[in-house]
């Protein structure tokens, strides 16, 4: 503990529970509703089984209001994943931009620094979120951004309104945001650009990538690398 009872960090993932027709739509649009509902749960699983291996961070499983603990604890454990380590909260809120902010709002009376991803970026390492962790000393704000004009993962050591009204899926959301926090005298710190899974050629290039990688790498995907196989 910190001289303010506070722990370092933490890596929270959140997500709204994966059920077909409301996961992974556009996805789902050219594989079909059911397999991109597989496709998300595999890639939560990959995610928090890579993070529930480093005793060294605090895992958090931040779900919306749409299911219970119980119900996110039950799809990993379907999974394969072990649960020794993962907390589970509920982060209630009607819209996303809210739930970021709820997120943070919970966590950061527990901890000085928090780092949010969700199931978008399985592939994400730790090593990537201690690089996150350490910016937070220097920084209010910091996130990768996507390819897509977006960005994931985002940390921050101060409650923060990151989105706003901003539209995320609109061209130009990134400087959007970057000029919200300017006008909130935050500063920020830029990591490298990731790429998150929204569509089938999103889904096609992980595999493509997943491919090259040795079974023993540490951002190999396993579940999701074996459902992509049936795919393409």
């Amino acid at each position: 503990m910190s001289r303010r009872g506070r722990r370092k960090s933490c890596f929270a993932v959140r997500l709204k529970y994966p059920e077909p027709g409301t996961a992974k739509t556009r996805l789902g649009s050219s594989i079909g509703m059911r397999e991109a509902c597989d496709i998300a749960c595999a890639m939560f699983a990959d995610l928090i089984e890579r993070f529930q291996g480093h005793s060294d961070i605090p895992v958090i499983v931040a779900g919306s209001q749409h299911a219970t603990v119980a119900d996110y604890q039950m799809l990993l454990k379907d999974r394969g994943v072990k649960l020794t380590g993962v907390e589970f909260m509920i982060a209630d809120a009607p819209d996303r931009p809210t739930r970021v902010r709820r997120v943070w709002e919970l966590l950061l009376p527990r901890f000085e620094r928090v780092v949010q991803c969700t199931l978008d970026v399985p592939y994400y390492s730790p090593w990537q979120y201690r690089e996150l962790v350490y910016q937070l000393s220097r920084y209010d704000v910091v996130f990768h951004p996507t390819v897509d004009d977006g960005m994931c993962p985002y940390g921050a050591r101060r409650i923060v309104d990151l989105w706003g009204k901003i539209d995320s899926r609109e061209p130009g959301a990134l400087l959007a945001i970057v000029r919200r926090l300017k006008r909130q005298k935050l500063s920020w710190w830029c990591g490298n650009p990731m790429f998150d899974i929204d569509t089938v050629d999103d889904l096609a290039t992980l595999y493509r990538w997943i491919r090259s990688l040795s079974t023993d790498q540490e951002r190999f995907c396993s579940r999701t690398f074996r459902l992509c196989r049936g795919i393409f």
